[in-house]
């Protein structure tokens, strides 16, 4: 059994001492070093710095415990560290390797700086200020992001999800994600797992100007007429840079947003927005099936930066707590399960204008993220650059899950995985699939493909009519996976055949040799990826190169499966599947008619 949370769509490396002394401005090649930003008075953890290395142009941000880990070129490189309302500090990065910590001084609010007024009309003319810029700060931004959300119930850890996308937004909104790479980790509780199918998409419907139908509406939402009915207002404090000002609802205050608002002064750009609501009656979640979520309390926090005259959201922390009352039990009688659930999540955007290159491969987007990550290999090398470090929680979780857990996209080769159709381990007990069928297969000589009712007959992407002819009466639809990602100036590239079950049918009557048919096609297309692996171990010095490459291999894929198919007549032809099996057998070592019993 799942317990599930949807969406309604309807709604640094050691070096060596001596080094240190002899070479100051040592070149590091892109080393990390890594600290904890705390606070100089309460000597408590900053989350959410923004850490910037100036030399290099390439920043970060601390996590929930103040932990960062930043990449530097040298020793004289100047690190920049900032967050709101307190002072920036720029220091040498060889300071910080001698630092075991980096603080950071509150600013002085002194009450002379507070504007004094008879009334607080002034804040909502500054609220909707900053409103119309923010609706006007139109122009799409495209960028790298990292997002990690971690489950738990009663100090157990129950999920944790660590996902990279390449991200649009404008206006301060989230619009799209397209995911770069993925893992999870999963703990059962009382033979139940809980996954976020699609958390990470409720970002997507929260914009902070116009109202969804599925969220608690938000101030700026309103105009100003709208914005003195709704909400009591105040300033908080006022400085030479920014005012902040919290708002509170009126009424109805389980469908609109309570929170805090941080506006630059001089430019009316909204620098941070804390949201928070308790009780909700109005929101996107989802229970699977009967499973029912109550007292659904949420705290969002976006942090903005300014590029020129454009508004980029920063980072994006997400919290949800609620109780999860699940209905089901699919082994055995197993007692109805009432849990407190807590989600924290981080979305965390950078490297703007320099997206990830995505996976060349073809799929629907609105795919949940569970499924696209078992469908896009893990990648040891890219996992290596992570962009966010993990807490000291979440490494104490990731322990606990390590003894009964399951781990999806932890190494190589465990992908590709539908890991709920068969017991996991002792704890897993399930009979069920986690999706409703299986979407995608990888290539592998030890694996082959079998006709059966679980593959590729329940596969009914068209209609079925009696009088097609037998070329329309079936499609092989095999994709060519390639991830390519840029690793210290040299493209690193990964290739894997699938075959792509979403959108193959398969109508004709099985015969002796239907097995031997489809694996022998799909043995042809790991073929030519073989070929094209080769070529491009040779030629990947630019992006262009390996575009041609790849082009041309789908184009002799095309050809050469096109050809197969004439040749073999729909598998009827017993002689010609005989000269294809021995190439096959010639170029990869498989021989699928002794395999198949059919020689």
């Amino acid at each position: 059994m799942q317990c599930v949370i949807g969406v309604n769509y309807k709604i640094m490396k050691p070096v060596y001492i001596l080094l240190l002394i002899l070479f100051p401005t040592l070149f590091f090649g892109q080393s990390p070093i890594k600290s904890t930003v705390v606070d100089s008075k309460t000597k408590q953890s900053i989350a959410y710095c923004n850490i910037f290395n100036k030399s290099t142009q390439n920043g970060v941000i601390s996590n929930a415990d103040g932990d960062f880990s930043i990449k530097i070129r040298s020793l004289n490189d100047t690190i920049s560290i900032s967050f709101l309302g307190y002072e920036t500090r720029d220091i040498p990065a060889k300071r910080i390797l001698a630092w075991n910590s980096i603080s950071l001084k509150q600013k002085q609010y002194e009450l002379q700086e507070v504007e004094i007024h008879s009334s607080n009309d002034y804040l909502y003319d500054i609220l909707t200020d900053c409103r119309n810029i923010l609706r006007k700060s139109n122009q799409e931004q495209i960028s790298k992001a990292f997002f990690i959300l971690n489950t738990s119930s009663q100090d157990q850890p129950l999920e944790l999800l660590e996902c990279y996308y390449n991200a649009h937004q404008k206006a301060g909104k989230l619009d799209h994600l397209y995911l770069k790479n993925g893992r999870f980790a999963l703990l059962p509780l009382n033979y139940r797992v809980f996954l976020n199918f699609s958390t990470s998409q409720v970002f997507n419907k929260i914009n902070f100007v116009e109202k969804n139908e599925f969220l608690p509406n938000i101030i700026l939402q309103y105009r100003k007429r709208g914005m003195k009915k709704k909400f009591q207002i105040k300033l908080d404090y006022s400085d030479t840079e920014v005012f902040k000002i919290s708002f509170i609802p009126k009424e109805n205050k389980d469908n609109i947003f309570s929170g805090e608002i941080w506006i630059d002064k001089k430019s009316y750009f909204i620098k941070k927005v804390s949201l928070y609501a308790e009780n909700l009656t109005k929101h996107p979640f989802l229970g699977r099936g009967n499973d029912s979520l109550t007292n659904i309390s949420i705290k969002t926090e976006y942090t903005f930066t300014k590029n020129d005259t454009v508004i980029q959201i920063d980072h994006i922390v997400f919290n949800m707590q609620m109780n999860y009352y699940s209905l089901r039990g699919s082994v055995g009688p197993l007692p109805n399960l009432k849990r407190s659930i807590k989600i924290s999540s981080t979305l965390y955007f950078y490297d703007f204008d320099k997206p990830f290159i995505l996976p060349y491969f073809k799929y629907d987007n609105h795919y949940m993220d569970y499924r696209k990550i078992s469908i896009i290999p893990y990648n040891k090398t890219f996992w290596e650059n992570r962009k966010l470090l993990l807490t000291k929680e979440q490494k104490k979780q990731i322990k606990i899950m390590t003894h009964k857990g399951v781990f999806i996209n932890y190494d190589q080769g465990n992908f590709g995985k539908t890991f709920m159709l068969k017991p996991l381990n002792k704890t897993f007990l399930y009979k069920n699939g986690f999706w409703e069928y299986l979407s995608h297969i990888f290539w592998s000589s030890n694996d082959r493909i079998i006709f059966n009712e679980d593959i590729i007959k329940n596969q009914k992407p068209e209609p079925y009519y009696n009088n097609r002819m037998p070329r329309d009466m079936y499609h092989f639809e095999v994709q060519i996976f390639l991830d390519i990602n840029l690793i210290d100036s040299i493209f690193d590239c990964r290739s894997y055949t699938l075959f792509d079950l979403t959108k193959t049918f398969y109508r004709l009557e099985d015969n002796n040799y239907s097995n031997v048919f489809i694996n022998i096609y799909f043995d042809i297309c790991e073929i030519e990826r073989q070929q094209m692996e080769k070529e491009l171990l040779i030629n990947h010095e630019s992006l262009s190169q390996i575009d041609s490459i790849y082009n041309k291999t789908i184009s002799n894929i095309e050809e050469i499966t096109s050809k197969y198919l004439k040749e073999v007549q729909h598998g009827n032809n017993v002689i010609m599947l005989m000269k294809w099996n021995d190439y096959v057998a010639n170029e990869l070592g498989i021989n699928n008619l002794l395999l198949f019993n059919n020689e």
